[in-house]
């Protein structure tokens, strides 16, 4: 099974660098499942709904998170609605998107 891990994907720059090449980085190396940290996406900080959706339907299949996620409020309905973007595991149980992706 191939992995891609992308870390850390910051703001306009980091989002179109990795729009442009997640296909053909999944060509290229026959990627199974494709992750990245998509918590500083926004501006910098955050993620809006409308880009974690971007970024999925390019071809990621998971989008992590850390501290950052809840920076922008209208990612928190989200979170609970999108189990493809996965909240920081370390948080207290009544932070948002409380469950986790599973394989």
């Amino acid at each position: 099974m191939n992995i891609l891990i992308i870390a850390d994907v910051v703001a306009r720059p980091g989002r179109l660098a990795v729009l442009d090449r997640i296909q053909s980085l999944r060509e290229e190396y026959k990627i199974d499942i494709a992750l990245m940290n998509g918590e500083n996406v926004a501006g910098g900080f955050s993620i809006t709904p409308a880009l974690a959706d971007e970024l999925l339907r390019s071809g990621f299949d998971v989008m992590t998170s850390g501290n950052h996620i809840f920076d922008k409020q209208e990612i928190i309905p989200y979170l609970d609605a999108n189990p493809r973007l996965v909240r920081p595991a370390n948080y207290p149980p009544a932070t948002a998107r409380q469950r986790f992706v599973h394989w």
